[in-house]
């Protein structure tokens, strides 16, 4: 059970890679509007629907690529995410382009919950 939050160009490629290893369960957290995505998501086709999340979008294609994994989506942004229960329902969350600030409560979260946690970005032009 994988929590991916915030759904950028690097965060597709995990997402991408990870459903296709095969992995049980995949949650998708971005509630941002596709007409508001950042660039490098191709998880997210050119005629989605602007009004519909990141995370549906992406959960979308994710699907299609493996439809043996179950792909979910979880209301929210990583940046105003305060709802830590949540959390225990999964063994790995991976946090993506989060501010340091955001990395550290994410951390600390799931250091209490016994979650295994990952968190990366990249900086630079894309």
């Amino acid at each position: 059970r994988v929590l991916i939050a915030g759904l950028s160009g690097l965060a597709a490629e995990v997402a991408k890679n990870v459903v296709l290893a095969g992995i049980g369960s995949v949650t998708l957290m971005d509630d941002s509007p596709v007409s508001s995505r950042r660039h490098g998501n191709f998880l997210v086709s050119a005629d989605t629907d602007p009004s519909s999340s990141v995370a549906e979008a992406s959960a979308a294609t994710l699907r299609d690529m493996n439809p043996l994994v179950a792909i979910k989506t979880h209301a929210g942004l990583p940046e105003t995410f305060s709802s830590t229960d949540d959390l225990a329902d999964f063994d790995v969350i991976v946090l993506l382009e989060a501010s340091l600030t955001v990395q550290e409560r994410w951390d600390g979260w799931a250091k209490k919950h016994g979650v295994r946690f990952f968190s990366a970005c990249v900086r630079g032009p894309m």
